[in-house]
């Protein structure tokens, strides 16, 4: 009893020795804790065959493995979902040449776009691990040497833009305290037109707004150096950390405004003024700006379909009008719309030069009951005839 582990029993036999002791024989004052009911295990275990003990063993361990393997992948699987996305391949047991080739573009993206600071710690948090990890690392270092390339190229302009953006606070406010002196030799010369006080008094409190404005700009586009040297120094370095993150998340903010946002607006401005020309039929110089897009957005899909379909639009605006008698159009004119409207609307031009020629037909009948010549109808009617001669030649 001292030692169960030592005696070579299994759990069975085990039971089935503490089944024969007679309880009767004990005295009732021991404290042995031995229990009666033990006897009626006894009676189930040695009933049971070997083979069927055999079997009952083999599924007690299999019923407890099973249970084991779902605790361990239902812990595994609340983790895994619990960290970042960039964080999912951290602690595997995968060799390191198959785990680079498992790494999603995805992951990598979504752990380059964290803010430095947060890139950092999650760097130093997983050093224990630097195999796993080691693709991230190399990540973060191939951009950083980009960043810092580009930075290069682009490091006098960069601190041109913040010598302006520094200095332009400091200026505003001279202009302003030199119009206030101006103000106040005017009026000790003697007193001011009601005109000209009020147009001073105006001048400065604009020049007040832009030196508000010009601050507010430069804490986000100037270098900050010897503002965030003064926080530090005057033990506000919290508050120096606090507006350093907070002026590179606006300007990653910016970034992606540039890049993204900026040409949609960009776009839009376009598709107004192709829409305003289109409205008004001026279906050339919607296409020229259409076109002109592509030379800023290249040769999208969008832009594509949208210049066959004010093409198509021209077309029939010219032909229609034409054997309508609203603008008649000339030889030229006509053959070109055919061959523009074969070329971007395949699939409509037999439609349309059907639809042409029966209105062509009607009008010239009509014509002749009226006595009055259809000069747009005739002219569709053998420009429709050329054109499919010549096609079909």
């Amino acid at each position: 009893m001292n030692k169960p582990r030592g005696h070579g029993f299994t759990a069975i036999s085990f039971a089935q020795q503490l089944a024969r002791i007679n309880t009767s024989a004990i005295d009732s004052q021991s404290s042995a804790p031995i229990f009666s009911n033990l006897r009626n295990a006894d009676l189930v275990l040695t009933h049971c065959r070997p083979q069927e003990r055999a079997g009952l063993k083999r599924f007690k361990v299999l019923e407890l493995t099973l249970a084991i393997c779902v605790a361990v992948t239902s812990g595994f699987y609340i983790y895994q979902q619990s960290q970042p996305k960039w964080q999912s391949i951290v602690a595997t047991d995968v060799a390191p040449a198959d785990m680079v080739s498992s790494i999603k573009p995805a992951q990598t993206a979504s752990f380059l776009s964290l803010p430095p600071w947060d890139i950092e710690f999650a760097l130093n948090d997983m050093e224990k691990d630097v195999v796993s990890t080691a693709p991230y690392r190399e990540a973060y270092e191939v951009q950083q040497l980009k960043l810092a390339d580009l930075y290069q190229e682009n490091q006098s302009n960069v601190a041109a833009y913040q010598g302006l953006a520094d200095e332009l606070p400091t200026s505003v406010l001279e202009v302003r305290n030199e119009l206030i002196e101006l103000r106040q030799k005017l009026i000790s010369d003697g007193a001011l037109f009601p005109y000209a006080d009020k147009t001073l008094t105006s001048a400065m409190a604009a020049l007040n707004r832009a030196a508000s404005d010009s601050y507010k700009l430069s804490t986000v586009t100037g270098s900050r150096a010897q503002h965030l040297a003064q926080l530090i120094l005057s033990g506000e370095s919290k508050q120096a950390d606090q507006e350093l993150k907070e002026v590179w998340l606006l300007n990653q903010s910016k970034a992606y405004f540039y890049s993204q946002v900026l040409p949609k607006r960009v776009m839009e401005q376009i598709d107004e003024s192709i829409a305003e020309n289109t409205k008004a039929h001026y279906y050339s110089k919607a296409i020229s700006k259409a076109e002109a897009a592509t030379q800023f957005f290249g040769q999208t899909p969008e832009l594509a379909q949208k210049i066959r379909d004010l093409k198509v639009a021209r077309s029939e605006f010219i032909l229609f009008s034409t054997v309508t008698e609203k603008s008649i159009f000339g030889k030229k004119k006509l053959h070109d719309s055919l061959a523009e409207l074969e070329q971007n609307a395949p699939g409509k031009f037999s439609e349309i030069t059907d639809l042409l020629g029966n209105m062509a037909t009607d009008s010239i009948d009509k014509s002749h009951q009226k006595s009055m010549p259809a000069r747009g109808a005739i002219a569709v009617e053998r420009a429709l005839k050329d054109y499919l001669t010549e096609s079909r030649g």
